[in-house]
Formats: structure tokens, sequence, C-alpha cells
């Protein structure tokens, strides 16, 4: 059942998530601070006046009177002013007070208001979650289903639904530019130069009503690293913890306020109050504004684009392929690239490469690559015949038959080349200039990431694959998708496509299940130090300090893997260790498995609960500081709490998980064994070899980001800091 924190104004979905938030560091600075407010109000007046022939220092004067003053703060314009005393008597004594003036101006006394916490209206985390889900079910399939079910013909059908799903033109400069220009305002307080800018589907267009609003804020100067501690000089860090200071400073228009600092990109998440936008706040670089202009350009340069972009990333949000319910997600970006990419194809042809689009222009470097390109060039366009359906027939096609596994995609150039080719940097073609120059400037550690089932090279930041996080499961349920959507889109071509839309929506492949009895995922280390005690710098008890936070770190993700075991999936785990002398020994759960001797754990599991199937909770509003870790375990919670089938439905669900320590580069393999199972082990181990790598490494991620270690009196991953 939903409760509500009252300091911090924030609902949660259940008794865990509020025992856990209660405990949090957050909910506890937050108590603090609250008390600290009180009793700042409980010494202060808010005083106004209207026009006036006194000076401040006048007022001053003559409120040190009634108290000793112990700070102050006027309004802008000097109509108000926050006046607090070192005690409470002199307030009692002027709201008490039946007139005040001051030099035949009347003055005006009232209570000093402290909110809760961040947000000004009461009810508004709530109003936000409700919000969500209204906007859910206005883009759902089953709301727009009507619109394909009319029999109208399919230009009739894609005009309904593309106005049913995108956002306006009109909508995105009355909502989402009204954040951007009261942000600047804001900012502009504290950096005189910022300006405020849109990315991401605002910007190109392709965004979905009530979507997100991705921002970049530019101060205008440039930023030093953060290591510089001159009091003149701005770093990211010093702009980050200003930024932060102005938006909580401004309940009354932005509320949900999350820093995030320690992300790969760090961000403020926060909600616009008058327009109930989601947003994310950058500083970092502007790679992602110059990005989104040139998608925004290639889908201009045809008006069969935008629409077959629109349909393209709706498809890919119905199948779960750009969510993160599969473990891993191909993002709106990487759509988007892969559908640029089909279009400079020599059979198609209707944009041209992206290194066509620089050539000509004087080049603007920002980070090390050109981010410039000539708007004006035109393209002759190759196809000019071929109608929507059958250009999406033609993408779905073209990738259900692309060899991932070998070759790197690559817009900058619209050509395809072998992953091996990349070993060697200057066997590269000239068309690779700017990446060729920048590895050999910046070292082989900045090379393009190639060794990952899918590699699509960034066209503006050439040493980036932003698709390094997609998994083969994922991609392999990608080309299944794409494999059966062409089928539905050639059938559709021998009739009148009337039903294309519809059939594109509902015919789904059933996704290959694993026959195998074993599964094995890697886990690398990386350089996660986590987990370590608090006095670790200073301990001289330690004689191998880099051997302790590995063993370290094996003891982390060991305790991850079993708290998703017993968390999220309900399973009932009990240990075997195994030493270098292959010698077992049953443990009980609150043994040491943290020992060098342990090179193997074998987790033994059992459970009756099928807690893998339908995890999309999209209407669950999860705070983002909670871990990956805690974000499942709610999601197992909310659907044991909400289906009777799960608690009832009689399954055996019998396995061994084998955790092996390596050395050399330090890393982990998580073998799955089944036991006696049957079919349900390949659903499962499916499940969990896309899922597991994903909430071990975002977990690890928190952990650093928000300084939490493992409580060692508790049987598994603790997020609460000890």
């Amino acid at each position: 059942m939903e409760k509500r924190c009252e300091t911090c104004d924030l609902y949660l979905l259940d008794e865990y998530a509020f025992q856990g938030h209660m405990k949090g560091k957050k909910h506890l600075k937050n108590v603090q601070q609250m008390e600290r407010k009180k009793g700042e109000a409980a010494r202060s007046v808010f005083v106004t006046w209207g026009a006036c022939h006194f000076s401040p220092e006048d007022l001053l004067i003559y409120l040190a009177k009634f108290g000793t003053l112990q700070r102050y703060k006027f309004g802008p314009n000097f109509n108000y002013g926050i006046i607090q005393f070192q005690d409470s008597k002199p307030v009692d004594i002027l709201l008490n007070a039946k007139s005040l003036q001051l030099h035949g101006t009347r003055l005006e006394v009232k209570p000093r208001t402290v909110y809760q916490n961040n947000s000004v209206p009461k009810n508004n985390n709530k109003a936000h979650v409700e919000g969500m889900k209204k906007q859910e079910s206005e883009t759902s399939f089953e709301h727009l289903k009507p619109i394909f079910e009319q029999g109208n013909g399919f230009d009739d059908q894609l005009s309904s639904f593309l106005n049913a799903i995108a956002l306006s033109q009109t909508e995105i400069e009355t909502l989402y530019e009204s954040v951007c220009v009261n942000l600047n305002r804001l900012f502009q307080q504290s950096f005189p130069k910022c300006k405020t800018n849109r990315f991401g589907s605002t910007v190109t267009e392709l965004g979905f009503k009530n979507c997100d609003l991705d921002i970049y804020v530019d101060i205008g100067e440039p930023l030093s690293n953060d290591d510089d501690r001159r009091p003149y000089v701005w770093t990211l860090k010093k702009v980050f913890g200003e930024a932060k200071r102005l938006l909580f400073r401004k309940p009354n228009m932005f509320n949900k306020v999350i820093p995030i600092p320690k992300a790969k990109t760090p961000i403020i998440k926060f909600c616009n109050v008058s327009t109930n936008i989601s947003c994310d706040l950058s500083f970092r670089n502007s790679l992602g504004v110059h990005n989104s202009l040139l998608i925004k350009h290639y889908l201009s340069l045809d008006v069969r684009l935008k629409p077959l972009m629109l349909v393209i990333k709706y498809w890919a949000k119905h199948c779960d392929i750009s969510t993160e319910t599969r473990g891993g997600r191909i993002t709106n970006y990487a759509l988007a690239m892969l559908f640029i990419f089909y279009l400079q194809q020599t059979n198609v042809s209707l944009v041209p490469p992206v290194i066509d689009l620089k050539r000509t222009c004087q080049p603007k470097i920002i980070e090390g690559w050109q981010v410039n390109f000539d708007k004006t060039l035109r393209h002759p366009l190759s196809d000019k015949k071929s109608t929507i359906p059958e250009l999406l027939h033609g993408f779905f096609k073209f990738y259900a038959n692309f060899n991932f596994k070998q070759n790197v995609i690559c817009p900058v150039d619209g050509n395809v080349y072998s992953k091996d080719i990349f070993k060697d940097v200057n066997s590269l073609p000239e068309s690779m200039h700017r990446y060729k120059d920048y590895v050999n400037k910046s070292g082989n550690n900045f090379q393009l990431n190639v060794q990952k089932p899918m590699c699509i090279q960034d066209p503006t930041e050439l040493n980036h694959n932003f698709t390094a996080n997609v998994s083969d499961i994922l991609l392999a349920i990608f080309q299944k998708h794409c494999s059966v959507s062409a089928e539905v889109c050639q059938n559709a071509l021998k009739s009148s496509c009337s039903q294309l839309l519809l059939n594109l929506f509902t015919i789904m492949p059933e996704v290959t299940k694993s026959k195998a009895k074993k599964v094995v995922i890697q886990v690398p280390m990386r350089n996660f130090q986590v987990g370590l005690p608090v006095d670790f710098d200073t301990r001289t008890d330690i004689s191998d300090k880099e051997q302790f936070i590995r063993e370290n770190w094996y003891n982390v993700v060991f305790n991850i893997v079993k708290g998703t075991f017993e968390m999220v999936f309900k399973l009932k785990v009990s240990i075997t260790l195994v030493n270098r002398e292959q010698k077992q020994q049953k443990m009980e759960v609150e043994s040491d498995v943290h020992t060098a001797d342990n090179q193997k754990i074998v987790l033994h599991c059992t459970g009756n609960r099928c807690l893998w199937k339908n995890r999309k909770c999209k209407l669950l509003a999860l705070d983002p500081s909670y871990s990956a870790l805690e974000k499942e375990v709610i999601i197992s919670d909310t659907i044991l709490k909400n289906s009777k089938q799960i608690t009832e439905n009689k399954i055996n669900l019998n396995l061994n998980c084998i955790f092996e320590k390596k050395q050399n580069p330090p890393h982990v393999i998580i073998s799955l064994n089944d036991n006696d199972s049957g079919k349900l082990f390949a659903e499962f181990a499916n499940f969990f070899r896309g899922k597991m790598p994903s909430i071990i490494e975002k977990t690890l991620l928190h952990m650093v980001q928000y300084k939490k270690s493992l409580n060692k009196n508790d049987r598994s991953y603790d997020t609460n800091t000890t």
C-alpha cells in the first residue's frame, strides 16, 4: 500500500520502500534540515511594505529595537524582507503588534513559512505519478488500436496515429521551450553568459507526447578541471553544485530535484511544476546537441523520413527493444542512426554520408571532433518513388539479415567495415582520418570498442560505440523482430496495406529460448573500488591493499548475485564453498565467503515462484536514487502483491549457480546449471543472462556514487551505508 514521507514530500510504493527510505541518508539529512529551518522560522518574520521613504539601514535600525538581529535578506526591488532574530521573543511582539510604521510607511509582518523539502504543492509527487499513468495510457497500443481497426487506408491511419502520439511543434515551443527559458533566467543569476539548449527528441522532432526533456547548459565560460580550487574559476563540480542550489531555491517552479553527480555524464533530474515535464540537465559537453541537430537535418531531407522514424521508434518501444525490460536496450538515438545508415545505402540513397555534409565546412571542433555540417547541401535522391510501407519493409529486411557479429556500422561514410580492420587504425580508409588522428594522438586506450555484439560508430565522436550495452540476447531479439516485421510488411505490400500498422504491432515473434542446460556470463572488475571499510586508507593491518580491493570487489559482486536470487526471484539459497584443492564444504549463510582460498562458490537455488515474466511495471514511479537491485526487488514485491496467480502457480525451479573468481585480469564467471527444472530453466536462464550483468554494473555504480558498502550483519546486499 502506498505510503508518504511527510518530511521529504515523497510517495513510496509499499512498506519495504518506505522503511528503506526512512533509514537512508537523504531522509535523515532532510529531517535535520527541516528541524533547522523550523528553528529559524520560529525566530524570523516576513516583512512587506508599499512605496517607502526609508533605506535598508533605516529598517534594520528600527527592527533592532525589538531584539538582536541575526541575519536578514531583502527582495531584489527592496519591497520585502526576511528578518531573523537571535530568539523568538521579538517575533511574538512583532506579530501581535496592532500597527507598525516607519517614516509614514506601514509595515506588514507575517510569520515566515518553511516548505517541506523541495516541494510547495503537498501532493505534487502523487500528482506526478497520476500524470505518468495518464501519459502511458494515452500512448499505449490498446488506446491507439481503434485507429488501425477503422478500415481506413494506410495514409489516413498513419496520419491519425502520428497526431495521437507525436509532439506538435506548438507543444514543443509552448511547453518545452518555456522550461528552458525559465531555467535560463534562473541560471543567469550565477552564470550571466549561460545558454540553455534542448537536445534529444524535442530537437529531432521525434518526441512522443509528454516525453522527457533533455537539457544541456553552456555557462558561457570555460570549465577548468575538477581539482582547480581557485574561487574565481568554474569547474564542472562547482557548476553542478551551483545549479543544484539554484533549483532547490525555486520549489514552486522545479521539484523532485535529484542530483546524480557521479554518473558517467553527471546530470540533475527534476520536474517542472507548471508543465509536469520530467527533465535531465547536463553540463559536460554539447555533442548531444549537435548530434540532435544532425538527425533533425537528415529527417528534413525527405517528407517520408520523419513519419517512418516515428513508426520505427514506437515499434521498438512496443516490442520492449528500446526499454530496460530486457536487461539493456537499443536507445532511440541508436535507432535513429540505424535508420539513417539504412537510408545511406546505395540501393536507397535518400541521404548522404555524414562526411559529405562536413567536408565543405570550416571545422568547428569540440572535444577533438568536428560538430558542424553544411545544412545547405542537397543530395540527389535515388529512391524517389518508394512508398513508406516499402521503405519500412526495406529497413526491417536490411537489419534482419545484417551480420552484426563481424561488422561495424559507420554512418560517417555510410559503409560497413569488418571489426578486424579496426585492430590496425592506420589501415582504415581516408574517410576515417579524424578517428585515426585522434587515436594516434590520444593512444590505443581511446579506440572504438568493437568487441561487442553490436557496434555502431558515432558519426561525430568517432571512437564511441553507443550500442556497447546491447547484449547478445537483446541483439538476437531485435533481429527476430525485424525478420517478423519484414514479413508483415511484405504481405501488406501485396494488398492495400490497410492492415500493415495493426499487424506490425500485434504480430510478434516467439523469442527463441535456449535449450542449453548451462548458461555462462562474465563480469570484469573494471575500476570499481566498492565495499571498502570507512577507515581503509588509514588502516595499517592490511599488508596488500590491492589484493584487499580485489577480494572486496569479489565479495560485493557475490552478494549482489546472491541477493538477486533471494530478494528478486524469491529463491531459497544454500552455499557450498570449493577451495583450490576442490574440497567442498557446506557453509552456513552467515559464514565468510570472502577469502582467497574459495575460488568457486556454489549456490544451490530452489523456488516455486515465476517472477521473471511480465516485469513491465512502467507505471511504477521508482526513485532514481534507488540502486538497480532495489528497483528489481520493488518490482518483484509489487508483482507478488498484485497477482494471486504468481503465488498460486506451482513450479519447481532447481538449479546451481557457480560463482568463480578469476585473476589476471580480475573478473568473475557466473555459470547456471540445471538440476531438474525442465523448460523452466531455459526461460529463467535467458532472462538471467540478459538481466544480471546490468544489475551488477548499475548496482556497483550506485554504490560508488552514494558511497554505499556491505552490511556484514546482513545476509545479502544492503544499500544502507555502514
